[in-house]
């Protein structure tokens, strides 16, 4: 069976479920990307990564790709795995310089994601 886009009004509503999830600022990056959802993606200061997982639902990678592009920065989006021997990809991560972070977070932020940073 394919799989489709949802729908404006199913995109809202799924959005609009959120798991209340406290990601530290001591937090691994296995517990970072364990406690993503497609709807969320967590901004490290420590590393200034971004983590987030593509999906159907919003195209955050195109988001991010596209701030990026305007900004006229390069974008090297990373796999970031579960595991040491890189068999099981878990989500991605795009590191953010002074300059790029805050258009990138109110970019995602104004299509419905929800954007959680670990506080220094």
């Amino acid at each position: 069976m394919p799989v489709s886009r949802l729908n404006d009004e199913n995109r809202r509503a799924f959005l609009s479920h959120r798991r209340q999830v406290t990601i530290g600022k001591n937090s691994g990056e296995t517990q970072i990307v364990y406690n993503l959802d497609m709807g969320r993606v967590h901004y490290s200061p420590q590393t200034q990564y971004l983590y987030f997982c593509n999906s159907y639902v919003v195209a955050i990678r195109r988001i991010i790709e596209s701030v990026l592009e305007g900004l006229e920065q390069k974008c090297e989006i990373e796999c970031v795995y579960l595991d040491t021997h890189r068999c099981l990809p878990a989500a991605n991560r795009v590191r953010l310089n002074q300059a790029s972070r805050n258009p990138v977070c109110v970019a995602l932020r104004m299509q419905g994601i929800q954007v959680t940073t670990g506080t220094p």
